[in-house]
């Protein structure tokens, strides 16, 4: 049944395809990350919305409650391969990350113009329906992006794919870094606020525009079934896979010790007493991080395949732990430790889509991201502020227990990852077989 967009696909192989294509692709992908990684850090939701919450005087609570919507409304990926299918993806996925942008620059004009004659009140009731409108678009455009992403691009060069866009997030995300710390130090408060929403929403905006210039061939083909089976039917396809259900259990430990390393930073506030002057060594060790393993661990995807990529970044992420531990109270050591964490946190949201579409080939990637997303959240959710309470409690010693949890989790998952979890482009699995051994 043709498309009638897209005519000749269903005799033509989309492997040719994505092949001859692939230069245009990646072009497109790494500009995209290379120009969104110029505004990010003007604002970035995990800092600047916190922040701006405590400027406008909301209670704490109030504030935390916000920052977990952002997590809780991952259920929305769950609809995203559904509503982004088909030849027009690109062209609906560029309007929701455009929408995404525009959030951010319509609260600004508002707030530059409208600060001093509207309530504070009305104010903050806007901001925080614009955390609603980021955190939906937000969550309905990863898996989308994620599956044009993994599909059109050859299994071969995904590796280098990631590589390069790694690289680019890194290089650009630090001179944004160095634009937005001049922005917010040069207009008062709370208009640098303001106009930082303002510039990076805009640069982000510009960025949506390279999403038009991709090859879609895989939304081009005859609309799978997998597309438009319910989210809980694929989930219980899923579950029921051996291989996937072995990964994702020592990814979703994965995922939950990376979501400890914030505390680095509580790290460098409490013990080392660093001042709000020099928390910015983080943000810029944050984007040394994808430089790292753009340079050093994604293009051995490639060659050795995903499976490799995720023992190095459960590798990664128990260094990051240690570090701290076996160098106490020194700043290098806590700056290379987060500079580990950021290099894992960058290649863990490419896992699921490029490793789960290998073991499961018949299941989307995006829809795979989004299950794996979501079951992955509530553990997070659960351990995230138990390891708040444990160092608040307990203090120095309290990091130390986070920081032995971290390495916990990621030594199994190195296990894991080495010793059971399928390598699906030779078919090893270097593990143990109980029933090799029968009980008479």
């Amino acid at each position: 049944m043709s498309t009638g967009t897209c005519p000749g696909v269903e005799t033509t192989p989309i492997r040719p395809l994505v092949e001859t294509t692939f230069a245009r692709n990646a072009f497109c992908a790494v500009a995209w990350e290379a120009i969104w990684a110029l505004g990010v850090p003007f604002c970035t939701i995990w800092t600047i919305v916190p922040a701006y919450l405590f400027y406008l005087d909301l209670p704490k609570t109030v504030v935390q409650l916000i920052m977990i919507g952002f997590s809780l409304t991952a259920g929305f990926q769950l609809f995203s391969t559904r509503l982004f299918h088909g030849p027009r993806r690109r062209l609906w996925l560029t309007i929701n990350w455009m929408l995404f942008s525009a959030c951010w620059v319509v609260y600004g004009l508002l707030a530059r113009m409208g600060w001093n004659g509207l309530p504070r009140s009305f104010m903050t009731t806007c901001f925080v329906l614009t955390c609603i409108g980021l955190a939906v678009t937000m969550h309905l455009g990863i898996p989308a992006y994620a599956e044009m992403l993994v599909a059109n691009i050859p299994l071969r060069k995904r590796g280098r794919l990631t590589a390069f866009r790694n690289l680019a997030l890194g290089t650009f995300g630090l001179l944004g870094v160095l634009a937005a710390t001049h922005c917010m130090r040069h207009f008062p408060e709370p208009h640098n606020f303001h106009y930082a929403m303002l510039i990076g929403g805009s640069i982000m905006l510009v960025s949506c525009t390279t999403l038009l210039g991709w090859k879609d061939h895989d939304a081009c083909q005859s609309t799978p079934a997998s597309s438009l089976r319910s989210p809980w039917s694929l989930a219980r396809q899923l579950a029921g896979n051996m291989n996937f259900r072995v990964f994702l259990v020592f990814h979703m430990l994965l995922l939950t010790a990376q979501s400890l390393a914030p505390l680095l930073i509580g790290y460098g506030r409490d013990i080392l007493d660093l001042p709000s002057s020099r928390i910015t060594h983080f943000t810029a060790a944050y984007f040394f991080g994808p430089i790292l393993s753009g340079l050093c661990l994604a293009p051995l995807a490639d060659r050795y395949g995903f499976r490799l990529i995720g023992i190095l970044s459960a590798t990664a992420m128990s260094t990051a732990f240690l570090l701290p531990i076996l160098f106490w109270n020194t700043l290098p050591a806590i700056l290379i430790a987060y500079l580990l964490y950021a290099a894992t946190a960058t290649l863990n949201t490419i896992l699921v889509g490029n490793l789960g579409a290998e073991l499961v080939p018949d299941v989307k990637p995006g829809m795979m991201v989004a299950i794996g997303n979501v079951l992955a959240t509530p553990l997070g959710l659960l351990l995230a502020p138990m390891a708040g309470a444990l160092v608040d409690h307990f203090g120095s010693s309290g990091y130390v227990g986070v920081f032995a949890a971290g390495i916990t989790m990621s030594v199994i998952a190195i296990l894991g990852y080495s010793l059971l979890v399928r390598e699906p482009r030779t078919g090893q699995e270097i593990h143990v077989r109980i029933r090799a051994f029968p009980i008479r």
